[in-house]
This record gives structure tokens, sequence and C-alpha cells, in this order.
């Protein structure tokens, strides 16, 4: 339609069969390619020619009715409701007003509420709602800067479901404590869900100020409870609790009674409040335990620092858990290949001139085999450009960036080095039209100067395609290095392209093996990257190295001597979660009997009950 608005014509669309229509001069009509009847799409095997050519250029295999609401750009799926999005800020980041002030649309809200709060409990009126539930019908206006009615006041008007799309933190996380406090526990200001008694460690403040806040709730006349800092709000203003039993959890008691007696009880009304807030997010039952165990150490450790002897103590606790424990920086002595990947990285990104970087070469290919020193390079390339430049390491899994992020030492400029996956770098992208798009170069790629890969064998053909396209459009052309050893583990789904494309790079190949000294190893690896190993070859291998006669306890417990005599991680892998659930209650079994029988309690995914009895034995060994 587009192009006959332009050209002031008539568009006749055809397809080719290798037959010549002479009555009307055309190969094929258009109503012969697009036949509107069903007797086509009812026949096995039949696949009309427009539709496998829209299937084509879609890169999916829509069915007939997609296509049709796609052209007629209607919307595939009609929601029932409406929904405002909510980033529930820190409680400790909205104790200023003027950080409410310079905050996003949520913090601005928040300060809203709390403003309508205050008004309300100085007329003495006790709050009705909590943040989540007061901001679910009113939204944010950014020419007013203000707030007003979504669907109108009180939804008098007929209107969609007005919800809240809620964004919260990693849920074993402490921002994630805080910004459930701070949305469904009603209060008057920030200041009351953060600690201001109680001794508690930086990284657990959030956890720390809710359960104090909770134990200073006292019962108060028409099913109310008063707080801290003469917060007053309404029963019904709380999160509904249902238990297992689907009974549902209704705070009820005499006036002037406290609510929880001790931190016990807070604890378990906190963490059953939030445990459902996590089920109705689709959360799995082992993701759940992993959740309830880890507030169950929370609590154990903030208990373990109120009762602290002294402030001497309790300041080497804040040392032990608040602090960073950074490596030292290492001065290694490079061989000759490695140097030479130094001097390469060092002049490319230490070029002045303009047209020689843009014609220099800005890719580097570096392998090596295994243990060869590719990861080390890599980390000291980042930390040697980082006083000067912007750094990104890039990383197939996340596990490769932990392993990165707590190698780097304490050092000027370390902040500068951003290490991540290559899947979050593709959304890589800047704040305003970028965002609308499904994807687009990663435009924030543009303050990054030295790129490392490591791991190049495990990128896929789309993510590898994309990320090259994304580097080659960025007009500084940032210096890239990629570290691979194409021998060792592949894509799941597609691979190859990544080698094609560092085989046409200047490379550097690391010939030194660092990683073990035994000889027989080293052989063997190099055996198997070549070829599958045969019978003989694995046996002559494992025959001192298989441990098949002793238990799963022994094992582990020659493990752990071999760790502690060689001052080294005796590291365990296992094919499934159940294997390695077996080996730590084997080196807990080795280490206490006690601790071991509490493992075995817990890894029976029994009901609240356990769980409450385990606190008891767990409170007797970790205090």
């Amino acid at each position: 339609m587009c192009i006959a608005l332009v050209f002031m014509c008539e568009i006749d669309v055809q397809i080719g069969n290798g037959r010549l229509n002479y009555i009307n001069g055309y190969v094929s009509k258009d109503h012969d390619a697009v036949d509107v009847g069903l007797g086509e799409y009812v026949q096995r095997g039949a696949t009309a020619p427009w539709l496998a050519t829209y299937r084509l250029m879609s890169k999916s295999t829509p069915c007939i009715p997609e296509i049709a609401i796609r052209m007629a750009q209607l919307p595939e799926f009609e929601k029932s409701y409406s929904q405002v999005l909510l980033f529930p800020p820190q409680p400790a980041a909205m104790v200023d007003l003027s950080a409410r002030q310079k905050g996003n649309f949520s913090a601005k809200m928040y300060g809203f509420y709390l403003q309508q709060n205050n008004i309300a409990l100085d007329a003495g009126v006790p709050i009705a709602e909590s943040f989540l539930v007061w901001h679910r019908c009113r939204q944010y206006d950014t020419e007013t800067e203000s707030w007003g009615f979504r669907g109108g006041q009180h939804q008098r008007i007929h209107a969609q479901t007005l919800v809240v799309a809620c964004r919260y933190w990693y849920e074993l996380t402490d921002g994630y404590v805080g910004q459930f406090a701070l949305t469904l526990l009603p209060h008057r200001c920030a200041r009351d869900i953060l600690p201001r008694v109680s001794r508690h460690l930086v990284s657990m403040q959030n956890f720390a100020g809710v359960l104090e806040y909770l134990c200073s709730w006292r019962y108060a006349a028409d099913r109310c409870i008063k707080g801290d800092s003469d917060v007053l709000f309404r029963c019904d203003a709380l999160p509904m609790i249902v238990d297992d039993s689907g009974r549902i959890e209704d705070l009820v008691g005499t006036e002037g009674s406290v609510v929880f007696p001790d931190k016990w009880k807070a604890h378990g009304y906190l963490v059953l409040a939030m445990k459902r807030d996590l089920q109705y997010r689709g959360f799995r039952d082992d993701r759940l335990l992993s959740f309830v165990l880890k507030m169950e150490a929370n609590l154990c450790l903030q208990m373990r620092v109120e009762r602290a002897g002294d402030e001497i103590e309790y300041e080497r606790l804040r040392q032990e858990w608040d602090v960073i424990n950074r490596p030292k920086q290492r001065n290694l002595k490079w061989s000759t290949e490695q140097a030479k990947v130094l001097s390469i990285v060092r002049e490319g990104i230490g070029m002045e001139d303009e047209e020689r970087r843009l014609s220099s070469a800005r890719w580097l290919f570096i392998k090596g085999n295994p243990g060869s020193g590719k990861t080390a390079i890599l980390l000291a390339l980042a930390l040697e450009a980082c006083k000067q430049i912007n750094v990104l390491i890039i990383c197939p899994t996340g596990y490769l960036v932990h392993k990165y992020k707590s190698m780097l030492p304490e050092l000027d400029g370390v902040e500068n080095i951003a290490v991540d996956t290559i899947q979050s770098v593709l959304k890589y992208k800047r704040k305003g039209a970028d965002s609308r798009v499904r994807w687009t170069p990663p435009s924030a790629l543009r303050r990054i100067d030295l790129v490392l890969i490591d791991e190049g064998s495990q990128y896929e053909n789309l993510e590898w395609e994309r990320f090259f396209g994304s580097i080659k459009e960025q007009p500084h052309k940032p210096f890239v290095a990629i570290a691979a050893d194409f021998q060792q583990l592949s894509p799941v789904v597609s691979g190859g392209l990544c080698e094609k494309f560092c085989n046409r790079m200047q490379s550097v190949e690391m010939k030194t093996v660092y990683r073990s000294t035994d000889p027989d190893h080293l052989v063997f690896l190099n055996r198997i990257r070549i070829e599958q190993p045969t019978r003989e070859i694995l046996t002559e291998y494992f025959g001192s190295r298989h441990w098949k006669k002793e238990s799963l306890e022994d094992c582990v417990q020659k493990g752990m001597n071999i760790a502690r005599t060689t001052e080294n991680p005796f590291v365990w892998l296992t094919s499934t979660n159940y294997g390695a659930a077996e080996v730590c209650r084997a080196a807990l079994s080795c280490l206490d009997v006690h601790a071991y029988l509490v493992i075995r309690m817990i890894s029976m995914k029994g009901d609240e009950f356990l769980l409450h009895k385990i606190k008891k034995v767990m409170l007797f060994f970790f205090l």
C-alpha cells in the first residue's frame, strides 16, 4: 500500500511457476497465489506458496489466523487488565525527602503515599492500605509531576482490571526483604523498617530492621495495630496470608498486648508472607525451600550479631560479613606468547591517531590448550586497562561471571571493569527510544573501549552473529580479544560461527600449560582433545584415580584429606542435583554427625512443623 501511494499506481503481486499465461499477460495473478479457500490447507503435505514465503521471511511458522491478525495490525492478545509498572525502591534510599524527589517515578509515588499517610495519621485516621494496594489505582503524571487516579476515582467508569507489575530483587538478597516490607507492610516513613536499636550487619540491614519493626507492633482498638513512630494501621491493610492447610492467618489479640512476643514469631510471620508472595509468582518448591532455609540462616546470624559480647567482637563480625574480601593483585611472570598478547592489546587501545585506529586490526584471537593461561591474560589485560578506559568482560555462563568478579582485586579503576554474560550484553541499551524495539545493536557499548571474551567456543551462532554486528556498528571501533579452545565444550543448540570468525583474525597461541604439573594428566588431556579415548587409555589413566571400592563417605573423607594436605579445594563434579546433595551430606557426616542429622531433616521436604522443630536444633549449634 505504501508503494502504491508513493508511485500513484496499482500493484499486482505475482509468483513464477514456469508458465506464461497469454490470456492476461502475467505469469500468475495475485488471486491465484493467495487462495482464500480451505481446500489446500486441509490436505496433507500441501503448503501454499505464499504461506511458505511468509514463514521463511518471518523465520517462524505462524498459522493462518495469526497471519490474518498480523496483516490487519490487530493485537494478538486482548488483555483484560491495565497495568502500571512499579520498581520498589530500597528503604535506605527513601529516608530523605530529596532522594524521593530526585528518584524515578516509583520513588516519587512512594513519597506521595507517605504524604497521604502522615496527613491521615495526624488526623487520627489509621492507614488503610499498603503502598502496593495504594499504587494499584493511581499512576504518576510526568507532565504535572503529580499522581492521578487510573480509570477514574474508585473505578467509577467502566474500565479494565487495574494491576501493578512489581519488579522485586532476587529473593535471596537483603534487597528483596526491604522491597517487600516497603510495598506490603504499612508504615509511616522508610526509617520505620530500618534498624534503630539492634546491632546488625550492613548486608542485612533490611532484614534486621523489618524484624525490629514487627516486634514493635501492639494491638490497638478497632482491629488496628500500633507500631514505632506512632504509626497506626488497620489489620486488613496487611497482606492476606493463607497457610498450607488453607487457613487464613489473622492477627487477633487484646488491646495493648504485643503482636509478636519474640523474634522467632515475627520471623515466622515474615517468612510465611514472603513465601506466599513467591508462590503466587510461580516459584517451584525447591526454590521456595532454599528461600526458607536462607531466611532461617539470616535469623541465626542476626541473633549471633546481637549476642556479641562487646563492641570489639561486634566490629569483628561486621568485618567478617560486611567487608568484600578481594584477592591481592599478583605480579605474574608472563611467557613469550602472553607478553605478545599484552603488547598487541596495548598498541590497539593506545592509538591516538583516529585514522590509524579505524584502519588497524581490532580483533585478536587467543588460542591454547586448557590451563595455558588464557583466562589469566584476559584478567591481566582488564586490570591494566581499567585505569584509563572502560573494559567489558563477556562470559557464556553466570558461573564464569561470578568467577571473574571474585578474582578482581582491590585496585584503582576496578569499578571500570564490567563482567556480564553475552545474553545480557546484547540487551545493553540506552534509555529512550532504544527500549521500544525488540532487538537493536547495544548502543551502550559506545562507552566500552576494550572487550574481552572468554570461552569463545560456547557461544551459539545467533548470539555471536548479533554480537559481531553490534561491535562492527560501533563508530569508535573498540578493541576485542577472544580467548577460546574450540576442542572444548561446544554450544547446546548451534555453534561454529565464532570459530570461523576467529580463524580470520590475527592470533596468538598459548603453548605452555600452567594448570597442572602431572605429566600423565597433561598427556591424557592432549589425547582427548584430538580423539575419543579408547578403553585401554581410560583404564591406564584412571587406574589409581578410580575410587570404586570405597563408600561415598570414605571417598569424600579422602578428598577432604587431600584438600587439607595440599591447601587447595577438592572439587566434586556431579551430573545431577541429587548427586551434589549426597556429596554434601557425606561431607557433613565427616565433619559433625549432629549437623548431618540437621541437614537430613531439612532435606526431607516436610511441612512447616518440621522446619519449626529444626529451629531449636540450629539455634543450639550455630549460636
